[in-house]
C-alpha cells in the first residue's frame, strides 16, 4: 500500500492506525470545519503516506522562514537559493540523472483530463506556471511526484536513505516505540545524554544512552511535541 502510487488516495494508510490522525483546530475561513492533518506513524514518516506530489513553496515563502529565525546568520545570498541548492542535492528529477536518493518524476501513464485542465484555467485569465520549481508557483501546471522510474514505485525517505544501506555496527532501528523524552545532565547549560522511549503509555519505560548528540527529527508536529516534554520536565 505504500510502493505503489496508485494507493495514494484511495487505498492509503490515511485515517488506519498507522495515522497518527491529528486534525486542526477549527478553521473560521473555512466554516469553522476541522480539517485532518495526516501524519504516518511508520518507517519513512508522512512520506510513506502522502499523495507524492513534489510541490516547492513560494519564494516568499521561504524568505518568511528565514525572517523568524532571527538567530540565523545574515547573508548577502537569497535564502530561497540556499534552500534551492539544499533541494536539488537531495532529489532526482529523471529528466536530468543526478545520484542522490529520493526520485521524483511524470507519470508514466497520464490521461487527457490532466493536460486538459490547463487549457480551462487559461480560458479563464489563469495564466500557466513555466517555472514552478523556480520560486513562483502561481498558476496552473502539472507537478512531478515523488516517484521512481526505474519501477513506478513510490520514492520516499525510507526507501531513499534507510533500505539502501549495507548491514551497519553501528545502526539500529527500533519499531514500536515512543519516544517519551529526551535526557539531559546537570550541566549548565544542559547537555543530551540519552532517550526515554516506551511501547505505549503506562508500559515499562526504557532508555538508550548517547555519547554525542541526539536528532530531533520527529516531524513538524511530533519534534515540538517532544521538546514541550522537555519544557514541562524541567519547569516541574
Amino acid at each position: 500500500m505504500i510502493d505503489y502510487p496508485q494507493s495514494a488516495y484511495y487505498t492509503s494508510l490515511v485515517g488506519t492506525d498507522y495515522d497518527w490522525k491529528y486534525y486542526t483546530q477549527p478553521q473560521g475561513s473555512g466554516g469553522n470545519r476541522q480539517f485532518s492533518w495526516p501524519r504516518a506513524k511508520i518507517l519513512g514518516g508522512s512520506t510513506a503516506v502522502n499523495g507524492m506530489y513534489m510541490t516547492r513553496p513560494h519564494r516568499t515563502e521561504v524568505e518568511a522562514w528565514h525572517g523568524i529565525i532571527s538567530s540565523q546568520d545574515a547573508s548577502a545570498a537569497s535564502k530561497w537559493v540556499i534552500l534551492l541548492l539544499l533541494w536539488d542535492s537531495h532529489t532526482i528529477l529523471h529528466i536530468t540523472v543526478q545520484l542522490v536518493p529520493v526520485h521524483h518524476s511524470l507519470p508514466a501513464i497520464t490521461r487527457p483530463v490532466l493536460t486538459s485542465w490547463l487549457q480551462s484555467l487559461s480560458n479563464i485569465g489563469i495564466s500557466p506556471c513555466s517555472e514552478p520549481a523556480g520560486g513562483d508557483i502561481q498558476g496552473g501546471y502539472i507537478s512531478p511526484v515523488s516517484l521512481n522510474a526505474g519501477n513506478w514505485s513510490r520514492s520516499y525517505a525510507r526507501s531513499a536513505y534507510l533500505d539502501p544501506l549495507p548491514p551497519k555496527t553501528n545502526l539500529d532501528v527500533i519499531t514500536g516505540q515512543t519516544v517519551t523524552r529526551i535526557l539531559f545532565n546537570t550541566a549548565n547549560p544542559p547537555v543530551a545524554t540519552g532517550v526515554e522511549y516506551a511501547t505505549a503509555s503506562g508500559a515499562e519505560k526504557k532508555t538508550v544512552g548517547v555519547k554525542k548528540e541526539v536528532v530531533l527529527a520527529a516531524g513538524v508536529i511530533g519534534s515540538p511535541q517532544v521538546f514541550l516534554y522537555l519544557i514541562l520536565q524541567y519547569d516541574n
